[in-house]
């Protein structure tokens, strides 16, 4: 009787984690990413930000690094928290620290987003790199929800990202210390949710 009952209560918590994350537009049918994990160390990378290629194991020599992952210059949610980031860049730059951003977006929307928010931080393109799957933050869109986006947003998620199965990443914040260590990290799969700057410099202050 209690192995039914577990049971029953496994299969009704499921179905409900399914049914949040299927209205933040993950399609549950495929791999839920999991992100890069506390104390793991953060996969290297060469992207570029329109102008010039940046190479996350360079910037780490100058001092750590608040990597951000965020959907998209259409999601009105990223653009809002990369404008908080930005207000707060030189409480971070005192931390010793810098912000790089990236977008699963092709590079014209990476420029577009650092020069229409007025953004003194790096944002780069990921376009036809690994590293948002290196970082197992990307997973596939449910086509209920890129319609949504196109009719909404007015924004073709495949056209923008340059994919032909639309996938984005979890919006995700990695503090990485100089030795390129993940210290701390914030990683939620509701898009609406971003941690507070406070947090952000709490974690630097942790490693400094």
């Amino acid at each position: 009787m209690k192995y039914v009952f577990f049971s029953f209560f496994l299969a009704l918590t499921l179905s409900v984690h399914s049914q949040d994350l299927n209205s933040v537009g993950i399609d549950t049918l495929y791999t839920v990413p999991e992100g890069l994990a506390t104390g793991a160390y953060a996969p290297d990378f060469t992207l570029s930000n329109g102008k010039e290629e940046v190479t996350l194991s360079e910037k780490l020599k100058e001092g750590p690094v608040v990597l951000v992952f965020y959907r998209g210059e259409w999601c009105p949610y990223c653009n809002k928290y990369m404008s908080a980031l930005n207000d707060s860049l030189s409480h971070i730059s005192a931390a010793g620290a810098q912000v790089i951003a990236v977008t699963p977006e092709i590079g014209e929307y990476a420029e577009s987003m650092m020069a229409e928010n007025d953004l003194n931080f790096n944002v780069l393109s990921a376009d036809g790199s690994s590293v948002l799957t290196d970082y197992d933050l990307l997973f596939r869109v449910t086509k209920r929800y890129t319609k949504k986006i196109k009719v909404m947003l007015r924004t073709d998620l495949a056209e923008v990202n340059n994919q032909e199965d639309v996938q984005l990443p979890v919006p995700a914040v990695f503090v990485i210390s100089k030795s390129g260590k993940v210290t701390w990290r914030y990683f939620n799969y509701d898009y609406r949710q971003r941690p507070p700057v406070n947090d952000i410099l709490k974690a630097l202050e942790s490693i400094n």
